[in-house]
């Protein structure tokens, strides 16, 4: 399917995306309330007493703080409101490239499909063409063609050479092409 190609634009808006979601996320923490508990160890060095037994000078604290974000003009609720408008936006950003995309890589695979065929059928008439040209060329060893006719032929022969060739870098071009669309170059 589509998700094997690598696609660098559709990579870059995903990682965007990725990128605004969690500040969504971020923003909507932050204003969410939340209970700490917290316990703190420390020696008091500042003891006005110099004689004071080292077991007296430490100082144990244990506590819990709720913290309800009421204040600050609700900033937080438009910023995550905001963050996710933006995350929307890269969604629909993304369904429309991945579309263009695979529109791309569907004209790209029917275009090699058709160019394919092109090839097949220049091959066969080189085939052709090069039968054509020994039995031409030994009914002019024979005195049954002309030398007219062995050049017209021969002209023939060439053309259509030409043409397969052509045809078969053509193809090989746009077949390169495909590969740098989709990722494998």
């Amino acid at each position: 399917g589509i998700e094997s190609f690598d696609n660098p634009v559709l990579r870059k808006l995903e990682a965007q995306r990725t990128d605004q979601e969690y500040q969504s996320q971020r923003w909507a923490a932050w204003s969410a309330p939340s209970l700490d508990l917290y316990s703190s160890y420390l020696l008091n060095l500042s003891s006005e007493r110099s004689f004071t037994p080292f077991q007296d000078r430490l100082e144990w604290a244990v506590g819990v703080r709720f913290n309800l974000p009421v204040f600050g003009g609700r900033s937080w609720e438009r910023e995550a409101e905001s963050a996710m408008t933006l995350v929307q936006s890269y969604d629909e950003h993304i369904r429309f490239e991945r579309a263009q995309f695979e529109t791309e890589v569907w004209l790209a695979q029917e275009e090699l499909k058709h160019l394919h065929h092109l090839v097949d059928s220049a091959e066969a008439m080189d085939r052709r063409m090069e039968k054509i040209m020994e039995d031409t060329l030994a009914e002019y060893d024979r005195g049954v063609r002309t030398s007219q006719d062995a050049l017209s032929v021969l002209e023939r022969f060439t053309a259509v050479k030409v043409e397969y060739v052509n045809r078969r870098r053509d193809f090989q071009i746009r077949k390169v092409k495909f590969e740098a669309l989709i990722g494998k170059r």
